[in-house]
């Protein structure tokens, strides 16, 4: 039988294939390859979430004995996938390009269900974090390989990578002995990682990954403080030489600054007007939010642009919310803005609860460590992003739920087993 670990590497390679169109398209997620079908085309990442799923109806079929660990995790996106298909045969009419929607807003949740079949040992997880540590490396070569044929650009390859990367720089900075790495390779990896970063140029990330390590001060001060200076030392480091090899960067700054908030776009509303915009979508969609694949045109509002010094007007619509709670009023109502704040109670409970179990055991404590401060980073990102709208980002937004969830049950198991921990 082929190890199930390797199906976690399917969706890796599903993500590349996907994902390195953007060294071609202008920094646009275009269609991986796909195969026609009559008239349905399958994708890669089809492929990989059929098999999958597959694996976890398998588990749970032949029923695997977890010890007495509740997969809190399961029963909660189980819940998340219901409520969607619920919604969905509500609001949309069944189609063949529907359902493609339907898979964008439910796969990532589907490929979290089935972590917890695929991985699950230490073992397992660290060939997981490891794969994604490539997929760092990966990212790192596209940025690379985009800069050299286009120049260098801000935010060019999407910032939807920022949650992998975070989630991957602080295993790697908080759990290194966990994963077995080497010294040497973790400051090798560290900072290609921040490097990453400052070719993102998102302000965001880089707000999220400093905040990230401010939790990492307070709960481990001398280890806290170092990463703290050393990541503070590279961003800024590497700031200078991007202003001082491309002048216009100040500029192109200056202009997303002025445009983020309170000023109209040409393309779309900016986000402080969003806020409000929002809301008065979710008066007409209270209970389930709008209808998955929907873009409420009759809200399109007539505004006010300056383009070379000429003031001009456009009708513009309200882009998808880049706040993770007017996320879940927009897409999932305030049904789905309940059961977002009741997941991340529990999740956050749970994390506490491990991480004191955890005190006298290095080798756990500093997974919880890692898990705790890759979600504060992953939870401002997602208070400043959209993070709802792909399976990519949603996965990784909720990574740390899983990982916490692996590394819980095999701490149990192995107190409940007398093995030494």
């Amino acid at each position: 039988m082929i190890p199930r670990i390797y199906s976690f590497y399917l969706f890796i390679a599903s993500l590349m294939v996907i994902y390195s169109p953007l060294c071609f398209s202008n920094g646009k997620v275009e269609n991986d390859f796909s195969i026609p079908i009559g008239s349905i085309d399958i994708y890669l990442s089809d492929v990989c979430l059929v098999w999958m799923a597959a694996i976890w109806f398998l588990d749970r079929l032949t029923g695997i004995k977890t010890r007495s660990i509740k997969l809190s995790s399961d029963w909660f996106f189980s819940v998340i996938i219901l409520f969607g298909l619920f919604k969905f045969f509500i609001q949309n009419s069944i189609t063949t390009s529907t359902i493609r929607i339907l898979l964008e807003y439910m796969a990532g949740y589907l490929f979290l269900l089935s972590f917890s079949a695929v991985v699950k040992h230490d073992s397992d997880l660290r060939k997981t974090i490891k794969s994604l540590v490539f997929f760092c490396v990966y990212i790192f070569c596209m940025h690379i390989f985009y800069f050299l044929v286009n120049g260098y650009r801000l935010h060019i390859l999407s910032g939807n990578f920022i949650t992998l990367t975070g989630s991957a720089y602080f295993m790697i900075v908080c759990a290194k002995d966990y994963l077995k790495i080497k010294k040497i390779a973790t400051i090798i990896l560290k900072i290609l990682i921040l490097l990453i970063y400052l070719m993102v140029g998102h302000r965001s990330g880089f707000i999220a990954i400093m905040l990230g390590l401010f939790v990492m001060f307070f709960i481990e001060r001398r280890k806290g403080i170092k990463e703290i200076f050393a990541g503070l030392f590279f961003i800024l480091l590497g700031a200078v030489v991007v202003f001082i090899v491309t002048p216009h960067i100040g500029t192109q700054l200056v202009e997303r600054a002025s445009t983020t908030f309170d000023t109209k776009q040409e393309t779309y509303q900016g986000r402080y007007n969003n806020i409000f915009m929002t809301l008065k979508i979710a008066k007409e969609y209270p209970s389930l939010g709008t209808p998955f694949g929907e873009r409420p045109t009759r809200f399109d509002t007539k505004v006010k642009f300056n383009q070379g010094g000429i003031n001009r007007y456009t009708m513009v619509h309200s882009i998808v919310p880049h706040n993770l709670i007017l996320e879940w009023i927009y897409f999932y109502g305030y049904i789905g803005l309940g059961l977002g704040i009741i997941g991340l109670l529990l999740f956050s409970r749970k994390l506490m609860r491990f991480y004191k179990r955890t005190k006298d055991n290095a080798h756990y404590n500093s997974m919880a460590v890692a898990v705790i401060c890759n979600s504060v980073h992953n939870l401002f990102f997602a208070l400043c992003n959209v993070t709802s709208v792909s399976f990519f980002t949603v996965f990784f937004l909720f990574f740390p739920v899983v990982v916490l969830e692996v590394v819980e049950r095999s701490f149990t198991n192995r107190i409940l087993s007398g093995m030494r921990i």
